[in-house]
């Protein structure tokens, strides 16, 4: 399948504007889907790669012309020299033969100083194109990787490895996300997933939101206040 330019660039700006509004989705909406932030990055990732896509095609045509320009004048320079060698025959003298091989230097210099430079512009973009693609997947792979590692939200007095990974499985991986549900939707969560409600649930988003902030006197402070996650 093939696009024209118009089509390239319209693809990654609709890919790059989906991405972006489904970021602000994921960071807006408290409960959001996991999988928002995945494609986003994944659309962020099409939309770059299409305008890397356009920007190798444009270099690939200025490369033709260039090149199609510096063949033109080369086969003329040789078109020419041939042609005053043929018209003098054996009857060419002297000075004649240095006018050819004038000519003929004059066509090595046009190698030199045309072909020679293009070869190396198209080695240079060349080298350039990939060193650019390679900071694209590095700075793509950043928040990918950001994204699929969850707070540690055994932090929280009262959450241990089961609700902790039970919460995950909800979609609540962060501690600004646990901060910002209430206590009914906590305790929906827990009875989904078949689980007693623990006592110490009350606390549970006012200690995230201390987490979230990097409170973490706070949070030890509040603790010290609590018997197992509940309040004396």
């Amino acid at each position: 399948m093939t696009f024209d330019r118009e089509t390239k660039n319209m693809i990654a700006i609709i890919a790059f504007f989906t991405a972006f509004v489904l970021a602000i989705n994921y960071i807006v909406v408290p409960d959001a889907d996991q999988s928002f932030i995945s494609w986003s990055v994944g659309l962020f990732v099409v939309a770059v790669m299409f305008w890397i896509w356009i920007r190798r095609d444009d270099l690939a045509a200025k490369r033709t012309d260039t090149l199609k320009s510096a063949e033109d004048a080369v086969r003329e320079a040789e078109d020419l020299a041939k042609k005053t060698k043929d018209k003098v025959g054996a009857k060419i003298d002297i000075e004649d033969e240095k006018v050819v091989e004038s000519i003929a230097e004059a066509v090595k210099e046009v190698k030199k100083e045309v072909v020679e430079p293009v070869k190396k512009a198209v080695k240079e973009v060349k080298e350039e194109v990939v060193e650019t693609v390679e900071e694209v997947k590095k700075e793509v792979a950043k928040p990918v990787k950001e994204a699929s590692e969850p707070d540690d939200l055994t932090k929280v007095e009262g959450i241990g490895p089961m609700y902790a990974s039970l919460l995950i499985d909800a979609g609540v991986t962060t501690y600004a996300q646990l901060a910002a549900l209430s206590q009914d939707a906590i305790e929906k969560h827990i009875k989904d997933a078949g689980k007693r409600r623990p006592a110490s649930v009350e606390t549970w988003a006012e200690q995230a939101g201390l987490a979230a902030k990097g409170d973490w006197d706070g949070l030890e402070k509040l603790q010290a206040s609590l018997d197992g996650g509940r309040r004396k």
